[in-house]
């Protein structure tokens, strides 16, 4: 039983973390629109974008950690978890290649438009990285179990 609940525990938790990082950056698309959202003419994410984005990165991890370890028997559930996540985010951060895109950007972009040619600084695939263990082990503050 213990592993079932284990496993349920990752499988909410990354579900949790998916969940957040989609709808949260569409509200902060709402709030900022395209000019908020890049920088004049371009693709490259605004500082506005990129602070946004750090957030959002915290508060999702913070909530599936927190989903992770009400669900899960044990301390392994939230430690798979983190390695799910760590994996994931090394491996986007090494094959992240923006195509370099000549284009100006129109004024006016569709949402998924934008998070298709969006172009990130690579700084911030590295970020997250320790940003999301951080939220998650908040996230999952459980005192007196294994």
């Amino acid at each position: 039983m213990n592993f079932l609940r284990n496993l349920a525990g990752v499988v909410l938790g990354v579900f949790t973390m998916a969940a957040l990082t989609l709808l949260l950056p569409i509200l902060m698309w709402l709030a900022l629109g395209p000019d908020g959202s890049f920088r004049p003419g371009s693709w490259e994410v605004s500082g506005a974008w990129n602070a946004g984005w750090i957030v959002v990165a915290f508060v999702a991890a913070l909530a599936a950690g927190f989903v992770c370890d009400r669900v899960a028997a044990g301390r392994i559930a939230l430690w798979i978890l983190i390695l799910l996540t760590l994996a994931g985010g090394v491996y986007s951060a090494l094959f992240y290649m923006p195509e370099a895109v000549g284009e100006v950007r129109p004024d006016d972009v569709a949402i998924f438009d934008a998070m298709a040619a969006a172009r990130r600084p690579m700084w911030m695939a590295w970020l997250n990285l320790p940003l999301s263990a951080a939220g998650l082990v908040l996230g999952a503050r459980r005192r007196g179990k294994d």
